[in-house]
């Protein structure tokens, strides 16, 4: 309150030494109120979110992030990935398209049971699992596919490896263990607890503990969390078994979750609907109406010319001369811009015919019809994404009101809050599970 005081009295003050905070000084008495209600757990959470924030700098996520939301748009999922490379924790985006998970009936995918993504991997990564006899069967599947060389050439040191790509199915899935302990009294007469064999399971024997006769057997089921490496098509596998490094949270020791977070916004019975699914129908039909007015352009006949042969065949330049041909007076017509008629014949009767008509088609008309229906279109989009002209800075009118603007950058966040709410669980369920990613590092 003091150094507010001062500064406001004399700016200047600021620049003085004796003024400046000190580290993890409050800067306000709103902190200072948040740090003595809390004080550790505030300092907790500080360190919590410095904690993600550094996995995130490191998983290149702001990049990750634009793709995620990119397959929210496509295909109406996000996902990610959290996991333990050496002594850090990074966390990535997942390609919906290859992925498969088990079935699920929230749009959260809380409850699956197992998850995996398809991954092409590098047979120099193959070859540290397996012999060169098998990597000779996984090289004759996939010669000549999925962009690989029809004959490989490996050189001595291996070069050549790194461009063949496998396959893999990288799948994980959850299972359910029993523990089973026996309850003792010690030496110093305090009760313990001591893991023992899973035969006992069951066994009802009894034993006394400060007094009273309680099972001398108990069991205790976690969830555990199994994954593999699959080449697909082939009956090799590496890195199976029990995964490493499972989360477990103080709240939940006996529970776990997999590595993948997987979030959709319009979600019922495994079926997902986003919102490139209904745009698609729109764009085709704005395609096709390109293609029309293209084609419409090729064949435009903006007039035509009307040619009247019954006077052209009987013109003469002389009373009584030799008649022109039909040929004649066509090239004289389209030559000079010029022909020569009679308005009477032979006996004086007035014939009044134009022997050559400009008449218009009035196919503007149709082209009009055709670049309105586009405009149609176009607002159609604009209904079903909620973007307009204000958001999006193209062609709103400068004489725009401030309030009309804002109801449109609303209208815009109301028709994207599936996608935005969706995105930000997701963000929140994968910062969480980096904490406990970070706490299994640093129990390790």
């Amino acid at each position: 309150m003091m150094r507010d005081a001062m500064l406001k009295a004399n700016p200047e003050l600021a620049n003085i030494p004796e003024l400046s905070p000190a580290p993890n000084e409050p800067q306000d008495l709103e902190e200072l109120e948040i740090k003595s209600a809390y004080g550790a757990k505030h300092n907790m959470s500080i360190e919590a979110e410095n904690a993600v924030q550094v996995v995130f700098n490191e998983s290149n996520f702001k990049a990750d992030r634009v793709i995620d939301i990119e397959n929210m748009v496509d295909y109406g999922v996000g996902a990610w990935r959290d996991y333990i490379e050496g002594d850090k924790v990074k966390c990535r985006v997942v390609n919906p398209k290859n992925m498969i998970v088990s079935y699920s009936e929230f749009k959260d995918f809380r409850n699956i049971r197992h998850a995996g993504e398809v991954k092409l991997v590098s047979l120099q990564d193959l070859a540290k699992h397996f012999t060169e006899t098998q990597l000779e069967k996984v090289i004759n599947k996939y010669s000549g596919v999925l962009g690989n060389p029809r004959s490989l050439q490996v050189t001595a040191d291996g070069f050549g490896y790194d461009a063949f790509k496998v396959p893999v199915l990288d799948f994980e899935f959850k299972s359910w263990n029993t523990n089973v302990y026996k309850r003792f009294t010690n030496s110093a007469g305090n009760v313990s607890f001591k893991k023992t064999s899973f035969d006992n399971k069951g066994r009802d024997e009894r034993v006394e503990v400060n007094g009273e006769i309680v099972k001398k057997y108990i069991d205790r089921v976690y969830t555990v969390v199994y994954r593999c490496h699959w080449i697909i098509d082939r009956d090799m596998m590496y890195n199976e078994g029990l995964a490493e490094n499972m989360k477990r949270s103080n709240g939940r020791p006996y529970d776990t979750e997999l590595s993948y977070h997987i979030e959709a916004y319009n979600f019922k019975d495994m079926r997902v609907e986003s919102y490139m699914k209904r745009i698609i129908p729109l764009i085709d039909e704005y395609h096709q109406t390109i293609y029309k007015i293209q084609n419409f352009k090729i064949r435009w006949m903006p007039y035509v010319v009307k040619i009247d042969l019954d006077t052209i065949e009987n013109t003469a330049l002389t009373q009584g001369g030799k008649k022109l041909s039909a040929k004649d007076i066509l090239n004289m017509a389209i030559q000079t811009n010029t022909i020569l008629v009679r308005q009477k014949d032979a006996g004086g009767n007035n014939v009044n015919f134009k022997p050559i008509e400009v008449l218009p088609t009035n196919q503007h008309q149709e082209f009009t019809v055709l670049v309105s229906d586009l405009t149609r279109i176009l607002n159609d989009i604009r209904d079903l994404t909620g973007l307009n002209e204000a958001p999006d800075g193209s062609t709103i009118n400068p004489k725009t009101l401030n309030g009309a603007a804002s109801l449109m950058n609303q209208s815009t966040n109301n028709a994207l809050f599936p996608i935005i709410e969706s995105e930000k669980n997701l963000i929140e369920r994968l910062s969480k599970s980096i904490i406990e990613r970070c706490s299994v590092l640093l129990r390790r």
